[in-house]
């Protein structure tokens, strides 16, 4: 999720401390590189969906492992 939109959707509640957009930034950078450096099982969502969307997507993923096992 880009960290505007959590910005965003946090807005109505009091932030954590690490909940700056800045950081929020950096953090999602290194993320999105996990899948590439760690060359794992790691998936990317687009959580800019609404909630059950997300969910759908990621029970469609997990699934796919499940049935892998």
């Amino acid at each position: 999720m880009k960290p505007e939109i959590a910005m965003e959707r946090i807005s109505h509640r009091q932030k954590e401390k690490f909940e700056q957009l800045e950081f929020m930034k950096r953090i999602r950078a290194y993320f999105l590189k996990m899948p590439r450096l760690l060359k794992d099982n790691i998936k990317v969502m687009d959580s800019n969906k609404s909630l059950n969307e997300v969910f759908a997507s990621i029970r469609k993923e997990v699934d796919i492992i499940l049935e892998k096992n």
